[in-house]
């Protein structure tokens, strides 16, 4: 198993982004706010991986409905653990 990454249940956790998330989290998580209050319920986009891209999708669940491509797994479990999914 790569170093980086360990046994977590129903997940993947990437050992160097568990270090580098509580770094700054204040921080991060104003800029999140910032960001998910330019986007407008009903749009479409993508977040990319990283440690402030979470915070983003945190405050991105309150701006729904919304379309999201996601291609960081915390930012999608930050998603997914919010129920304002809706089936098509």
């Amino acid at each position: 198993m790569d170093p980086r990454l360990r046994r977590a249940p129903g997940a993947a956790e990437d050992a160097g982004f568990l270090a580098r998330e509580p770094w700054q989290a204040a921080t991060k998580d104003r800029l999140g706010a910032a960001a998910a209050a330019l986007v407008e319920p009903g749009s479409r986009g993508l977040l990319d991986a990283g440690t402030a891209t979470v915070h983003v999708a945190g405050h991105l669940a309150a701006r729904a409905p919304l379309t999201v491509a996601v291609l960081s797994l915390q930012a999608t479990v930050c998603l997914a653990d919010r129920d304002h999914r809706r089936g098509t």
